[in-house]
């Protein structure tokens, strides 16, 4: 997780961004439920092409913890659109947003 901006444990190799966040989309550990926006925000921004969340669902086999993945993703942009959070690799920010006022 670490080398995704949520360095509660050190990773022995470069985990697969859909393993790990179906990974913690199934924990009971609230400190990691907590990380997730941030893994989620920083796998997109290192390993855009290789995130595919619905292979990270397709790995679940429980429908509770499908559902929380759903869930934690959609509070996660929610929460990085409300902070004003953008990706570089996306355009300027629209017109009239707080980023781009002057």
């Amino acid at each position: 997780m670490s080398q995704y901006g949520y360095s509660l444990l050190q990773p022995d190799r470069m985990a697969d961004p859909n393993e790990l966040l179906a990974g913690l989309a199934g924990s009971e550990d609230t400190r990691v439920l907590e990380g997730f926006p941030v893994v989620l925000a920083n796998a997109l921004e290192k390993h855009a092409d290789k995130v595919d969340l619905d292979a990270a669902l397709a790995s679940l086999t429980d429908e509770n913890v499908r559902e929380r993945l759903r869930r934690l993703t959609a509070l996660s942009f929610f929460c990085s659109i409300r902070s004003g959070m953008r990706s570089s690799r996306r355009g300027p920010e629209r017109p009239g947003s707080s980023t781009s006022r002057s």
